[in-house]
Parts: structure tokens; sequence; C-alpha cells
């Protein structure tokens, strides 16, 4: 399969979530938990929850530095709370989702 985003969010669930693990290092967990928050706060096409998981793993992975092989992490809260300004902006950066 080729691997460009408007492929790789047509992937069953599970395919994806691989992907997911394997390029930007996140377990399944996060990967569930990104997925519910969006539908959670209006995002109800699964092509364009995948499209938004992409972009803010995306961006999470050029914030860390994970030359260790590890894998992501948020710490207790963290994880929502990056998901929340991300996609509703953050004052302080220019980076959001929905413009």
């Amino acid at each position: 399969m080729a691997e460009n985003a408007g492929e790789i969010i047509h992937w069953p669930d599970y395919k994806f979530a691989e992907y997911c693990r394997n390029r930007f290092r996140v377990n399944r967990g996060v990967y569930n938990t990104i997925d519910v928050w969006l539908y959670e706060n209006g995002v109800r096409d699964i092509g364009e929850r995948r499209r938004l998981i992409l972009l803010f793993l995306a961006g999470c992975s050029e914030a860390s530095d994970r030359e260790d092989g590890k894998f992501l992490r948020f710490g207790k809260g963290g994880l929502a709370d990056r998901m929340r300004r991300y996609v509703f902006g953050n004052p302080q950066s220019d980076r959001n989702l929905h413009h």
C-alpha cells in the first residue's frame, strides 16, 4: 500500500493504529484517546478524524526528542490539554487545526 495521508486514512482501524504506533511511537491507548476526544468534540467523519490525528501526531513528533526510541509521552492530563490547544488554538502559537 502507498504510504501517503490520502491512502492511510482509509486503512482498516488496526492497520491505521499500527501505522501511528510505528511512525509516531504512540501506543493504542493514546491513539484511541485522541480519536475519542476528536469525536466527542464534533469531528464525526472518520476520514477527517484520521487526518487530524496524523497532523496532531506529526506536530507532537516534531516537538519531541524521541531519538531514544521511546513512545511519545504526555503526562497525566497532558494529552487532552495538548489536543485542546492544538485543535482550538494556542495564543502563543500560530499552529492549530481549525482556522
